[in-house]
């Protein structure tokens, strides 16, 4: 999943670990690791909610054999 704040500042979940999540701050011309996860973190990313360009909500899979997680961050 992908989702923006604004037209520059977004981030793109996958379902493909260890890469879960990437984020942009030029509108997707490129795209970075988002690095340092927390130890808990979801294993892939299905979902994915912008509150403004620092609040993201992150989903993550519903696939039996991962544990279901959520993350949120702030910065």
């Amino acid at each position: 999943c992908i989702m923006f704040a604004n037209a520059q500042r977004g981030w793109l979940g996958t379902i493909t670990p260890p890469d879960v999540m990437y984020e942009t701050s030029d509108g997707g011309r490129t795209w970075t690791r988002v690095a340092n996860l927390p130890a808990d973190a979801p294993v892939a990313c299905c979902g994915l909610h912008v509150v403004d360009s620092n609040t993201v909500y992150v989903a993550g899979s519903n696939r039996p054999e991962n544990p279901v997680r959520m993350m949120k961050t702030v910065d």
